[in-house]
């Protein structure tokens, strides 16, 4: 489990890792984002769709779509619709790997209604 490597999202980790992607994939919307989250660029924060826009270098209107593919490939990317303890309009990704757990309650969880 990445989490007991890791740690739990709300304590700092002390490992740091890079993902670097062949040329053809960087630009790819399934893939682009991955070497920013594997970085730990907009973890473990609750940031509005403006914020996670600005640090992904993406429009603020694609941040809901690119939230949907990243789920599908496995990170859990968290709202009040999954969290009732998040703000309306802010989103979290907790963690910067995919889980590895098919039977994670928060990817059965949808983030729109």
């Amino acid at each position: 489990d990445l989490i007991q490597l890791f740690g739990y999202y709300q304590y700092k980790s002390t490992i740091r890792c890079t993902l670097d992607l062949d040329n053809s994939l960087k630009w790819n919307p399934d893939w682009h984002l991955l070497p920013l989250l594997v970085q730990g660029i907009g973890i473990a924060q609750q940031l509005s769709s403006q914020d996670f826009a600005g640090l992904f270098n993406i429009q603020s209107h694609d941040v809901l779509s690119a939230f949907e593919r990243l789920r599908l490939l496995g990170y859990e990317v968290r709202n009040t619709n999954t969290n009732p303890q998040i703000a309306h309009g802010e989103y979290l990704i907790p963690y910067a790997f995919p889980t590895l757990n098919p039977r994670s309650l928060q990817l059965r969880k949808r983030l729109t209604k």
